[in-house]
């Protein structure tokens, strides 16, 4: 298994638990929590694939 996929797996995992326990915990502090390591897990995903570096040349490219 590579170094991307245990990557994938592991924040994949860390989402889930995050959404059970906002399931379960009908709490605004666990929701917001939730929200915050959902978004958290998606910015580290696509910074190890290098996709925010390709949206920013991309931006700088075609500027108006």
């Amino acid at each position: 298994m590579t170094q991307r996929r245990k990557t994938y797996l592991f924040w994949a995992a860390i989402v889930i638990i995050a959404s059970l326990f906002g399931t379960y915990m009908n709490n605004e502090i666990v929701r917001l929590g939730q929200v915050f390591i959902t978004v958290y897990a998606l910015y580290r995903l696509l910074k190890m694939d290098g996709a925010l570096k390709r949206a920013e040349r991309a931006a700088h490219r075609t500027k108006i």
